[in-house]
């Protein structure tokens, strides 16, 4: 243990003695008086200046992630697709532009299972997307609330938290694509609906 003068203890941590006394005071470094005289302990002033480093990093990440979230929110938000967040099936989040696009109060569609919005000849198809945590692109038929269907091509990304499967997937409407373009079984399901083109930007729902 190496005890320390005021001049020493400041020219440790490279300042003025006067900048030491309001650490002192105001920053809490520690320190004591003996008589009239100041004497610091070289570990605790290392100690304290690491304790220092460390709460600051703590508020820069804390920062960050908050600021991470916004920006995720406003691209998500952002956007004219609909945007989906399921857990193990079930939504959890949607931006302002998903309840629009199916139809539903943002209340009511949280809490509903994927099936609900998805006609029911790819119901197979999205269980094995499930349980196969499968990634990418992929093209779908949804269906709203009033039973209009509509093609769509879902971008997904999965993750694991904590054993439950997280998805976030952004749809967007094929309804004005070249037919060409749809997969064969889009094609084939479509066939038997009566398929009408949405505008989201253009509902009103309640």
């Amino acid at each position: 243990m190496k005890i320390l003068t005021t001049a020493e203890a400041a020219d440790l941590l490279k300042i003025k003695s006067d900048t030491l006394y309001s650490l002192v005071e105001k920053e809490g470094l520690p320190g004591a008086k003996v008589g009239n005289q100041w004497r610091f302990i070289e570990e605790d002033i290392v100690n304290w200046l690491s304790s220092k480093r460390d709460r600051r990093s703590e508020n820069a990440d804390s920062v960050s992630k908050s600021e991470f979230e916004w920006v995720y929110r406003s691209l998500v938000e952002a956007t004219f697709d609909a945007v989906l967040v399921s857990e193990n099936n079930i939504i959890a989040d949607c931006n302002d532009a998903a309840p629009l696009f199916y139809g539903y109060p943002k209340q009511e569609l949280i809490g509903k299972s994927l099936h609900d919005v998805m006609v029911p000849e790819f119901h197979e198809e999205l269980n094995e997307t499930l349980r196969l945590r499968r990634t990418g692109i992929i093209q779908r038929i949804h269906r709203r609330s009033d039973g209009i269907v509509i093609p769509v091509e879902v971008s997904i990304k999965s993750f694991d938290r904590d054993g439950d499967i997280v998805r976030l997937g952004a749809i967007r409407r094929l309804t004005h694509l070249d037919p060409a373009l749809l997969s064969p079984k889009v094609r084939e399901v479509l066939a038997g609906y009566d398929v009408q083109s949405i505008t989201p930007g253009k509902l009103s729902i309640s």
